[in-house]
């Protein structure tokens, strides 16, 4: 709460869902933030869809009081006019330019070997899979492996931190594969993304396997996309990274009519409204190939059947009621719906030594970045901790803990966040927990992958220990 107190404040939606909709008296401190402040919201989409009208009051209620002004951010708003207020003013370019890409959607029933086939199929074009889950994304992606052995064809593979440092790198090999999921640490997934743009760069042939991870934010453009049958603004912002800049050929982006072993509809687990998915499914049915600006006319066209079948109001009734002094039957709403419970576990990974030669590696190859891992190795020092293993030893020294102040203590939750892995409760037989601490810690780091995280264990949690 005290950070919202600094000129500027870089948030969640969970914290600003925390200011609109406090819970508790304290969170109250957090509303002058916004008196004044210009509010940028990036991609607001991923708000739940039955709280979207809610928040949209809610933020606008706060610009009118609080005079500060809004931007939000995105190429699949949703709309506002259900919420009862006034659209905001549409900040875009009138010049008309060529589409970027084209879509199609293949109808026919896609498991996880025939993902991988399409994907060896549209070699040597750099390409971006993208699956619904955690697990998919892993399954696929250990196909496409043994697709490649079967046509004996040499990938290179971000197997270890020595294969992206050392001079292997440098070796001629057929294309480079990656897989980014949600089950790898912060300060992976930083490097695997910049790894993945210095291989494309390169202009040598990358495949890359990952989940919904890589819709938004990420600064990356292919040249062929397959995307897993989901709901529609998701599909607009996968294709957002095909021919992303618009500079190359118009890129072609399939939708997978995909099914888990051939039988189960794993997108059902993401994408829980029934509604947009059934009404992304007759978009598809009715449409097999567009253009990009087809698929924005295809988008408001959505949101149109979906808001029409469901005006998401439910919360917003609740409104007049709460500002009458009825305020607890909106006090601490949540940004998204509650899923299943999770475990923060630590993971000591990469080790110093690695963490050192990465660091040299962003030197060499991308000296105008940044890199996390050179913040991460200065606040090891500035805390005199020697090994990743000793960043979780001084979370669990409470002593420690108490001892630093407001701006020492934040540098340290976030030097430990890097190695937080966010995982169901299917894994806690492959963590352990010390004392009472709510943060967890991964049994042998070597359960570890820098390939794919930990996303190998996903379904076969209690099928890997040794003991």
């Amino acid at each position: 709460i005290e950070s919202w107190q600094a000129p500027v404040v870089t948030t969640t939606f969970n914290q600003l869902f925390r200011a609109l909709f406090p819970y508790r008296a304290q969170e109250l401190v957090r509303m002058p933030a916004m008196e004044k402040a210009f509010i940028i919201i990036d991609e607001p989409q991923i708000v739940d869809s039955t709280k979207w009208n809610l928040f949209l009051a809610q933020i606008h209620t706060a610009a009118q009081k609080l005079n500060c002004q809004v931007l939000f951010i995105s190429a699949t708003l949703p709309p506002f006019e259900y919420a009862g207020i006034e659209a905001p003013y549409d900040i875009k370019t009138s010049v008309t330019v060529p589409s970027r890409y084209c879509m199609q959607y293949l109808s026919d029933v896609a498991t996880e070997d025939d993902v991988a086939t399409a994907i060896f199929d549209a070699l040597p074009r750099n390409t971006c899979t993208v699956m619904n889950t955690v697990r998919d994304a892993s399954e696929v992606y250990t196909k496409l492996k043994r697709v490649m052995q079967d046509k004996r064809l040499e990938p290179g593979m971000l197997d270890s931190i020595q294969s992206l440092t050392n001079g292997s790198t440098n070796c001629i090999k057929d294309c480079f594969m990656f897989n980014l999921n949600g089950l790898m640490t912060p300060i992976h997934k930083e490097f695997v993304i910049d790894a993945i743009s210095w291989r494309l760069k390169q202009e040598v042939t990358t495949l890359v396997v990952c989940t919904q991870i890589i819709e938004a934010g990420v600064d990356l453009s292919f040249d062929r996309g397959l995307r897993a049958q989901a709901i529609h603004p998701s599909h607009i912002q996968f294709a957002g990274r095909s021919n992303r800049h618009g500079g190359g050929d118009t890129a072609l982006v399939s939708i997978m009519n995909f099914l888990r072993e051939g039988e189960k509809d794993s997108r059902k687990w993401v994408y829980t409204s029934s509604i947009e998915r059934e009404e992304t499914d007759r978009l598809l049915q009715s449409c097999h190939g567009w253009d990009e600006a087809t698929s924005l006319m295809m988008l408001d066209e959505y949101y149109r059947s979906t808001f029409e079948r469901n005006p998401n109001t439910t919360l917003l009734n609740y409104y007049n009621s709460a500002a009458l002094g009825r305020w607890s039957v909106l006090a601490g709403t949540e940004p998204f719906s509650k899923t299943y419970p999770t475990l923060s576990v630590f993971v000591a990974w990469p080790d110093t030594d690695e963490l050192i030669m990465l660091c040299e590696w962003y030197e060499e190859h991308l000296p105008g970045k940044g890199s996390t891992v050179r913040r991460v190795l200065g606040l090891m020092k500035k805390f005199g901790i020697d090994s990743v293993e000793g960043i979780y030893e001084k979370y669990l020294d409470g002593e420690f803990r108490r001892s630093l102040d407001f701006v020492p203590r934040k540098q340290f939750m976030a030097l430990l966040q890097q190695f937080l892995v966010s995982t169901s409760e299917n894994m806690k037989s492959i963590t352990y927990q010390t004392h009472d601490n709510p943060i967890r810690c991964l049994i042998d780091k070597e359960m570890y992958c820098a390939e794919t995280g930990l996303a190998h264990h996903v379904g076969y949690e209690n099928k890997e220990l040794y003991w």
